[in-house]
């Protein structure tokens, strides 16, 4: 009834409020419209380069703006969406593609301000990045309060390896909290 969709669009508007709201601590002269009376279709918008709002991204706008357009919206419907009293665990696989440095750090930053009551996996290729997590961890720039574990895993001879920093907590104690 009308009641669950006053509920969805509820939902829907804090989304494009925390979307927008992303975007714009990102400095991206973008802006996003959820619109429910065309099934709910992403629509983007540029002031600057007086683009109107359009489904039509790939036309108007670059890989990295659109990859931070989808994170934008992935962590918005996580945190409207997160149970408070259940665990919650954020996994994340090599999800840094096309953005810049700056993107990058500014990321990290809102994944360690607004997931802390979440469990955070990070999974990454890029030596760049994983040493920018640790970076920001160890020099307290993200002003996170958790447990961190860094692991190196590896392959030689078909046999796989792992190796724990051990700088930091053990995967035990992690695990048990």
């Amino acid at each position: 009834g009308k009641g669950i969709f006053e509920k969805t669009k509820t939902k829907i508007d804090i989304i494009e409020k925390k979307v927008n709201s992303f975007l714009e601590a990102c400095i991206e002269d973008i802006e996003i419209k959820i619109d429910s009376s065309d099934d709910f279709a992403i629509k983007v918008k540029n002031k600057k380069r007086n683009i109107e709002p359009t489904k039509d991204l790939r036309k108007y706008f670059n890989e990295g703006k659109i990859n931070l357009i989808i994170l934008a919206l992935f962590f918005a419907v996580i945190e409207v969406s997160k149970e408070d009293n259940k665990k919650n665990i954020l996994i994340l696989d090599d999800f840094i593609t096309s953005l810049d440095m700056a993107n990058r750090i500014f990321l990290m930053k809102h994944i360690f301000e607004n997931f802390k009551d979440f469990q955070i996996l990070i999974f990454t290729h890029n030596i760049y990045f994983y040493n920018l997590i640790m970076y920001l961890i160890n020099d307290k720039i993200s002003k996170t309060d958790k447990d961190w574990q860094f692991a190196n895993l590896y392959e030689i001879d078909d046999s796989h390896k792992i190796y724990i920093n051990s700088d930091f907590n053990s995967i035990d104690k992690i695990e048990n909290k």
